[in-house]
């Protein structure tokens, strides 16, 4: 049987890293992936969610609005990022905008196929849920320690320090 044709770009993934072939194929077998222009918005902040995507080539940009006239980006994604993983936890809304800058080939993964997986191949559906988890893990550890410099610097400009432009992470200087 012939591989699927994104198999090779998703086996390069850091998230399929622990899969085998036939745990990848099962995968593909439930989940299409799909090709998304430069430009199309992927997910939409605000909006219901139910399934976290997988760029398996591509690059996509990931931004928060505001207000309603401004918008900051939080990211740039590639091959093996994922995005939306919140929603299918909390099923709280987008928390932000994902729009495409290079064409992109993403895996949408939802919350009914990952229970069709779990039963398919449960293994493969452990591992997933495993490598998400990691993901996830280091980014809040990494969000934390943005929030404490932040702090930091707040307290700092109260009691009247600066901040010293020419260091990389803005760290606080007296």
């Amino acid at each position: 049987m012939p591989r699927h044709p994104a198999h090779d770009k998703l086996k390069a993934c850091p998230i399929f890293r622990d899969f085998d072939d036939a745990e990848l194929a099962a995968l593909l077998e439930l989940a299409e992936p799909t090709v998304h222009a430069p430009g199309q918005c992927i997910v939409k902040q605000g909006e219901a969610g139910n399934s976290m995507y997988l760029i398996a080539d591509g690059t996509a940009e990931i931004t928060m609005h505001t207000d309603s006239e401004s918008a900051i980006t939080l990211s740039r994604i590639g091959p093996g990022d994922f995005f939306g993983e919140l929603a299918v936890v909390d099923h709280e809304p987008r928390s932000a905008d994902v729009t495409v800058l290079t064409e992109c080939t993403v895996l949408k993964i939802t919350m009914s196929l990952m229970r069709m997986f779990a039963v398919e191949s449960p293994s493969a559906a452990f591992k997933l849920a495993i490598a998400v988890l990691e993901v996830v893990g280091r980014r809040l550890r990494a969000q934390n320690r943005r929030y404490s410099d932040s702090l930091a610097i707040v307290s700092l400009l109260a009691a009247g320090g600066t901040v010293m432009e020419s260091s990389p992470m803005a760290r606080v200087a007296v």
